[in-house]
């Protein structure tokens, strides 16, 4: 996968970082490298919102963290789920940890974020189905598994005894 490359310059604070182009529920690899301070162990890019659009108000920036890799550059996964809204003009900072674990800031630039022709689904997936069913290879049945709690919160499971077709 190709990535995108952001060159930060912390002495250069007033000079605005690369613009980041994304799709809405798309994914992306970002590599921060540049002038990255030697004590900075890890960053993390902190990704700006959309205002939430029932109330108006500010919601809380998504993050990103990664650590420095052997050739001294940041590489990032940025998952869907950090792209939700498309809009133009949001902005991103990519935020450097030293080794005392004081934040650093190292730069800001615009992120926008385009319509997706894919049409993905921006809801988090569930962990596990609410009906999860396991099958038998030997009888070619599906058995419904449930986890069931006790009086002190132990949990077990249960597997019924019968089996449905598919």
């Amino acid at each position: 996968m190709k990535t995108i490359r952001v060159k930060v310059n912390p002495a250069r604070l007033n000079l605005p970082l690369a613009t980041i182009w994304a799709g809405r529920l798309s994914s992306a690899i970002l590599t921060v490298c540049g002038d990255v301070p030697d004590d900075i162990e890890a960053l993390s890019v902190r990704i700006g919102r959309t205002p939430d659009p029932d109330t108006g108000a500010a919601r809380e920036d998504f993050a990103a963290t990664a650590s420095r890799d052997e050739s001294g550059a940041f590489r990032f996964y940025l998952s869907p789920f950090l792209f939700p809204d498309a809009a133009a003009g949001l902005s991103y900072s990519i935020i450097g940890t030293d080794e005392s674990g004081n934040p650093r800031w190292l730069g800001t630039g615009t992120l926008n974020v385009s319509e997706c022709p894919a049409a993905g689904d921006g809801t988090a997936p569930d962990i596990i189905p609410a009906d999860t069913y396991i099958h038998n290879p030997v009888t070619g049945l599906y058995h419904l598994l449930t986890a069931v709690a006790d009086e002190d919160g132990k949990i077990t499971l249960n597997l019924a005894d019968e089996g449905v077709a598919r």
